[in-house]
């Protein structure tokens, strides 16, 4: 078995690069994976196997910011969230991860497509805005909000 080609078939989450070229997906195993995407006929070949954060199977949701520079995952068991900056445009590679702490039952997580770098977290009482860096591994709270706990997911369009 080839390391980097390893299958899942408990896929949680796919996101695809706004540039269309590649997408990541997060198994219940934990990994983390880079697939091309062969723009004519759509097919998918997996080009990187990483682990996603502590390398346990809590990861629930991935995100892409809008201009394709960093990727970000929720971690339940861990109550983490990852962030790495996509290093290569070409071939959508990722930087080392860093984590964001101090999270009370994180959900999901979205990048607002309209505004660079501003993050939304949803745990199981609150809804944070951030800002998130990946080049200097930094981020910054800009709003905690209230929500109920049904929340298990979210989405973020533009208008």
């Amino acid at each position: 078995d080839d390391p980097v080609r390893q299958a899942t078939t408990d896929v949680v989450s796919v996101v695809v690069h706004p540039s269309g070229a590649y997408l990541y997906a997060i198994g219940t195993d934990g990994m983390l994976r880079t697939y091309s995407i062969h723009a004519s006929t759509g097919a998918l070949t997996q080009t990187a196997l990483t682990v996603a954060g502590l390398g346990v199977d809590g990861s629930t949701s991935l995100a892409i910011d809008g201009r394709g520079r960093m990727l970000s995952l929720v971690d339940t068991v861990n109550q983490l969230q990852y962030t790495r900056a996509i290093t290569d445009m070409a071939t959508g590679a990722l930087g080392t991860p860093f984590p964001i702490h101090g999270l009370i039952n994180p959900v999901a997580t979205a990048f607002d497509p309209s505004s660079d770098g501003v993050n939304f977290l949803v745990g199981s009482l609150n809804l944070f805005r951030r800002t998130i860096d990946p080049a200097q591994a930094s981020y910054a709270n800009t709003l905690t909000t209230q929500v109920g706990p049904a929340i298990r997911a979210m989405v973020l369009l533009n208008r």
